[in-house]
């Protein structure tokens, strides 16, 4: 069994040394590290993972309470547990300790029943945490696969349909030449563009329909949704107009391929869905800088600033009232109880967008359509 890492912060040497000798038999069952300032745990943090963190609360330049909130903020640190070592008397740096998030406190000068009993039961609650977060991700990936079904099952309707005419129009052909024998080259090259046509659909519906774990990779989101847009046209009734818009070059995104294509695919679906008559689905790419005026998101979250790529995906169907869009990304709520529908698409989508370091605002109104802009930031795929 590998062994604990812990890591001790405290700027006085004595003290560390003190801590040092008091945990020396332990050596055997924990990897023990020790640190005289915020910084070199903030660096060494960075290049190891450890299991606890256990610091003063008072040091100079940067505190323990800097430490703690600047672990807490970062994506990647945020669940490292963290044990701070207080005074008796500091009880405004203890709550401000625990309101940031701390797991423990223990008060100075640290005995070695305490310190060793609160290690032993951190440590427990963690290995509990980790266990509970490989489930959790067994089971979004498990959601993912769900609604990817529901997905495929309307990309396959709508693919099928195709495919029927392409074969009647290979069928046709087939019996021109019999017909006429002089047509048989340009026949044969109607048919062969036709089969071509047909064994594309097939494998781009294929294609999203494989059940893969994919990592995120430096991808060209233009290409993505081009790709996307083209397998919609076939599953999105003929009534229904899609463009795209997209400016010749954009900046790389660390993305999910299966992942983006499912968020497309669920958006533009959501938006048929909402036209009951000949509409007009638009889809744009675009590269923005949000300033300080920007709107906030439909969860009531401020869309930070900074550059983003933006995928907007907007309809001129019935839209959304209140109701509606106070729940649409309630797991299970959905209006097409009875015909299919799961009422996952839009859990997933904001899951998706979400493991993307990505926001969603939503603009829409009973009888005005719905415009539902997705926010992919570039620093965190540049970094």
């Amino acid at each position: 069994m590998d062994k604990k890492k812990i890591i001790f912060v405290d700027d006085d040497d004595k003290i560390l040394n003190g801590l040092k000798r008091m945990l020396h038999d332990s050596e055997d069952k924990w990897e023990l590290n020790f640190v005289n300032s915020a910084d070199a745990a903030i660096e060494l943090i960075g290049s190891t993972q450890f299991d606890v963190v256990v610091s003063d609360v008072k040091m100079p330049e940067k505190t323990g309470i800097d430490l703690l909130r600047e672990l807490k903020s970062n994506e990647e640190t945020k669940a490292l547990p963290v044990i701070m070592l207080t005074g008796l008397n500091e009880a405004d740096l203890k709550r401000k300790a625990l309101e940031l998030g701390a797991i423990d406190l223990l008060n100075k000068p640290v005995q070695f029943e305490d310190l060793h009993a609160r290690i032993n039961s951190v440590l427990k609650v963690k290995e509990f945490q980790d266990e509970l977060l490989e489930k959790n991700s067994l089971l979004e990936e498990q959601l993912y696969q769900k609604q990817k079904m529901e997905v495929i099952g309307n990309l396959a309707s709508g693919a099928f349909h195709d495919i029927n005419n392409i074969l009647a129009i290979i069928g046709g052909y087939s019996q021109l030449i019999k017909v006429n024998p002089n047509l048989v080259e340009k026949s044969m090259a109607q048919i062969n563009e036709s089969c071509k046509l047909a064994s594309k659909l097939i494998q781009q519906v294929l294609e999203f329909a494989k059940s893969k774990k994919e990592m995120k990779s430096l991808l060209d989101i233009g290409i993505l949704i081009e790709d996307g847009t083209e397998l919609l046209r076939h599953c999105i009734p003929k009534r229904i107009e899609l463009k795209l818009e997209k400016p010749d070059n954009l900046v790389k995104l660390q993305l999910n391929q299966t992942q983006i294509f499912q968020l497309l695919m669920n958006l533009c679906l959501n938006a048929a869905n909402a036209i009951t008559d000949k509409g007009e689905i638009r889809v744009k790419l675009s590269e923005t800088f949000l300033d300080n005026n920007h709107a906030a998101s439909t969860s009531g979250e401020e869309i930070p600033v900074g550059r983003y790529v933006t995928l907007s995906v907007s309809d001129s169907g019935y839209g959304m009232g209140n109701k509606t869009l106070n729940g649409m990304f309630t797991p299970f709520f959905s209006k097409k109880w009875g015909e299919g529908g799961t009422g996952l698409g839009m859990v997933v989508v904001q899951r998706i967008i979400g493991n993307h370091n990505g926001k969603i605002n939503v603009e829409s109104g009973s009888d005005a359509g719905t415009r539902i802009t997705v926010y992919f930031p570039v620093e965190a795929s540049l970094n």
